[in-house]
């Protein structure tokens, strides 16, 4: 069964969307490697992986599906942020958008009757109702602690444990 175009080209542009939010993840944690809170390093680095396997998922379908896979260009992330909360938040903001693409994406894979999509992002948007509210978990938990740098250690050493 072949995909309705709009649906192939929604997931290919969403394969590029993973691929930017494992470089985002990257670069998230290469700041906070420079800022010498590891913990979160080592989150975003788990983080970015994730975002690597949800992008391999999507090629998998697409390439189960006997469709083609176009892999695009991916913009350079930004580099540096003021603190940890900045960070956190457009971390958020940044799953919020996929979010939004990944609901699209189900949008038009309902209008073409697209069942074997529907399927693939039923998992896609329970897997970001979890992101999104662990980012704002820890958006919260530093907007508590303010600028209570041994507080924002310790999260990052909590963090940090993540498997």
């Amino acid at each position: 069964m072949a995909l309705a175009k709009q649906v192939l080209d929604a997931i290919n542009k969403q394969i590029n969307l993973e691929l930017a939010s494992a470089y985002i993840y990257d670069a998230m944690g290469i700041h906070f490697a420079g800022e010498g809170l590891k913990g979160f390093a080592g989150w975003m680095a788990k983080q970015a992986a994730e975002e690597k396997k949800h992008a391999q998922k999507f090629i998998s379908f697409l390439l189960d599906m006997n469709e083609q896979v176009r892999l695009e260009a991916v913009a350079a992330p930004k580099q540096s942020w003021e603190s940890a909360l900045a960070v956190f938040e457009n971390a958020l903001a940044h799953e919020k958008k996929v979010t939004a693409s990944i609901n699209g994406i189900m949008d038009a894979a309902r209008k073409a009757g697209d069942y074997a999509s529907i399927n693939l992002l039923d998992w896609f948007i329970e897997e970001q109702v979890e992101e999104e509210a662990i980012a704002q978990g820890i958006v919260d938990a530093l907007r508590f602690l303010a600028d209570d740098k041994g507080g924002i250690y310790a999260l990052s050493q909590e963090l940090g444990k993540r498997e």
